[in-house]
């Protein structure tokens, strides 16, 4: 019988998923880690941060930019 796989380190299992949404991983998680470092994502809005919810926001604001 064999094992199960283990969980891969957050930060791949985060590229990965960002990849799955079609969001560049690296600009992601550098937008991501900025916004948790700087406060400008408080607590108990971190899931605004998973990536279909970033992805949103951010298509949200581009949208209003290009109106």
């Amino acid at each position: 019988m064999r094992a199960a796989p283990k969980p891969g380190p957050p930060l791949h299992r985060s590229s990965t998923t960002a990849k799955l949404h079609d969001i560049d991983p690296r600009h992601y998680l550098t937008d991501v880690l900025e916004r948790i470092v700087s406060g400008r994502t408080k607590i108990n809005q971190l899931h605004m941060l998973l990536p279909w919810n970033w992805k949103a926001e951010r298509d949200s604001s581009q949208a209003k930019l290009a109106a």
